[in-house]
């Protein structure tokens, strides 16, 4: 099934993921896909989509 399949070219977001791993310095942020929490486990929703979300309601 998959013998036609060729290899997909890097994903720039993987390339951001590898870069923030090997990078040693502690206090970073991790802006890669995903679900953001903050130091309590909550998901903040950034000021700019309460203000888009008002905009539409």
């Amino acid at each position: 099934m998959f013998e036609q399949v060729e290899d997909y070219p890097v994903d720039p977001i993987i390339i951001g993921a590898d870069y923030f791993a090997a990078d040693p310095r502690t206090g970073k942020l991790n802006l890669t896909v995903g679900i953001y929490q903050d130091e309590h486990g909550q998901t903040p929703v950034l000021k700019a989509v309460k203000l888009a979300e008002q905009r539409l309601v």
